[in-house]
């Protein structure tokens, strides 16, 4: 399996003492069939006690708060992770827009599917997906059919 060594800091400097600084850390990788925690060390300015719990979608999460006033907080977060290199994507071959919506109520891999980002040619896009019947199609034909769309539709310009 590979591993992988994460480093990382978060500093804050301030230009006066802080009273009572209280912190909301996701600096902990999620564990799963696809990569495992091997070992993690967390140090923070101060060595203030972290109360660490996992969320409903099993992140390890960790809430602190630095009481002494203070002008600089350095939060350091050091990973190993180990990484199975068989993962895939979850399947989608038939999957329509209905079933993956569904699904991603239960399974969070599937959350990036369900809700598609808005960008400002949303209301052009709308009326392609429209016309395009997206509602019957699966999710790798509608896909294709963007795809085919971009290429037959649109030209690269170089600036």
């Amino acid at each position: 399996m590979p591993t992988f060594l994460i480093q990382h800091i978060t500093q804050y400097r301030y230009n006066r003492h802080v009273k009572e600084s209280i912190n909301h850390i996701r600096l902990f990788p999620l564990e799963d069939a696809n990569q495992q925690l091997m070992s993690s060390e967390l140090l923070i300015s101060g060595s203030p006690h972290v109360n660490m719990y996992t969320d409903f979608y099993g992140n390890t999460v960790g809430d602190f708060s630095l009481m002494p006033p203070h002008m600089e907080l350095k939060i350091e977060s050091r990973v190993l992770v180990a990484t199975n290199h068989k993962w895939a994507p979850p399947p989608v071959g038939t999957m329509t827009l209905a079933e993956i919506s569904k699904g991603a109520i239960n399974d969070i891999s599937l959350m990036w599917l369900s809700e598609p980002e808005k960008i400002e040619s949303q209301a052009i896009i709308n009326q392609l997906l429209f016309e395009t019947d997206i509602k019957s199609k699966s999710i790798v034909e509608i896909a294709a059919g963007c795809c085919a769309c971009i290429y037959k539709n649109f030209q690269y310009k170089n600036a």
